[in-house]
């Protein structure tokens, strides 16, 4: 039979242990890494395609095709390279419910 304060305690998450808090943070310092530099590439491609907006305002069709096919193909490669790198990390039992 459960006491009061058992029942209490029922729902209160159990502390990792050393070996699996460990794991979390490796985890998480590798996703950091893979974040950072997710975070600069979108930076990059927002100000490349704030050109390429300003250069739509000029009404050259060509010159905007061009720059928009250019932007696709180098950021999309580098999105995909880092969606890659994000799914060779395996997050633990832990970090895998988030």
């Amino acid at each position: 039979m459960r006491t009061p304060l058992r029942a209490a305690c029922a729902d209160v998450p159990v502390p990792p242990d050393r070996e699996s808090a460990q794991a979390v943070a490796r985890y998480l310092v590798g996703l950091r890494l893979i974040l950072a530099d997710a975070s600069g590439e979108r930076n990059r491609w927002v100000r490349q395609l704030g050109v390429l907006i300003d250069q739509a305002r000029t009404g050259n069709v060509v010159l905007v095709a061009r720059g928009a096919g250019n932007l696709g193909r180098e950021y999309g490669q580098l999105f995909r390279e880092i969606k890659a790198r994000i799914e060779l990390l395996r997050p633990t039992p832990e970090c895998d419910v988030c």
